[in-house]
């Protein structure tokens, strides 16, 4: 469903009052990735390529434009996707590195077991609000109103989830993050990047376009493996040849284990998704989010990755 920004400001209104309860069954805002995304950005050719990615928390399309993408549609059920991504994108126009990290994060920042209390600091709001306001008068509002209305601790804690890494672990899984010379750099490939977004169930509705890449991220942690599987079909349409998609993203999976654990999501069920998704399909390693927080490469995260060929 797309909301009007008034209706999108009730519900953020009544999430802060604490009194909302979710019959639109979409979750908080990811503040950001869960994933280790900068390991799994060599798989893609993203130089003038085209992009359909969750938009979540805004780091897929972000790494994405850093890596050369200039046509990228967002796609998300949560209201508030689109305002938190441009959020991301006027902090990034406007502050240094150190300012936007102290802005936007909030668990174990900026020492462990300590919780940023000037997340969201209204003065550093003030500086990129101009900047909010060129790109989305509408998401200038948006945000505004709420800090006016509620402290931004009130903000941070009601409209997002808690699931969160540590900030020196975010830096090291976005690369546009990872040092002053690559922020820059994506600061200046914003005016090249189109980004359009859908907002809505993307099981559900319609798909414009066709896509070089695609991200599902990590969907099939929350759905079953038809639903990922009828999904799957649905985008191969849009997705071009010699397209690559990102099936899913697999935390902590030993691919040498046929293991499954009953409750686990169905996607983490290797033997069966191997039977249910075409047999090119591919699995590809890498050091996994934990793996990172313990300095250990043997704790690993997987991607399983489809690329369309051209039939002749």
């Amino acid at each position: 469903m797309d909301f009007s920004i008034d209706e999108k400001l009730k519900l953020a209104s009544e999430m802060c009052d604490g009194n909302y309860m979710n019959t639109h069954n979409f979750s908080r805002i990811y503040p950001f990735t869960t994933e280790n995304i900068s390991a799994y950005l060599p798989l893609f050719d993203f130089v003038d390529k085209s992009l359909l990615t969750v938009c979540s928390s805004g780091d897929q399309a972000l790494n994405a434009i850093l890596c050369g993408s200039k046509d990228i549609t967002v796609f998300d059920i949560c209201p508030f996707a689109k305002e938190y991504f441009y959020l991301k994108k006027a902090a990034i126009e406007t502050l240094t590195i150190q300012e936007f990290l102290r802005f936007f994060c909030y668990k174990d920042y900026p020492v462990t077991f300590f919780d940023n209390k000037n997340a969201f600091d209204i003065r550093i709001y003030m500086k990129l609000r101009d900047a909010l306001k060129n790109d989305s008068e509408e998401t200038e509002y948006f945000w505004s109103e709420l800090f006016k209305k509620y402290s931004s601790i009130r903000v941070r804690n009601s409209l997002f989830s808690f699931d969160e890494n540590k900030y020196k672990l975010i830096k090291l899984m976005n690369n546009y993050l990872k040092n002053d010379d690559a922020y820059n750099k994506l600061r200046d490939k914003f005016n090249a990047a189109d980004i359009k977004f859908i907002s809505g169930d993307i099981f559900n509705d319609n798909i414009d376009g066709s896509f070089d890449n695609v991200f599902l991220s990590n969907l099939g942690s929350y759905y079953n493996l038809v639903e990922i599987r009828n999904l799957f079909d649905k985008i191969l349409v849009n997705l071009n040849d010699d397209g690559r998609m990102m099936i899913a993203y697999l935390y902590e999976t030993d691919l040498l284990s046929d293991d499954y654990m009953e409750g686990e999501a169905e996607i983490y069920n290797i033997p069966k998704v191997l039977k249910m998704f075409p047999k090119d399909i591919v699995f590809d390693s890498f050091i996994g989010v934990r793996g990172l927080l313990f300095k250990s490469n043997r704790i690993r995260d997987n991607v399983i990755t489809y690329k369309k060929v051209k039939k002749i």
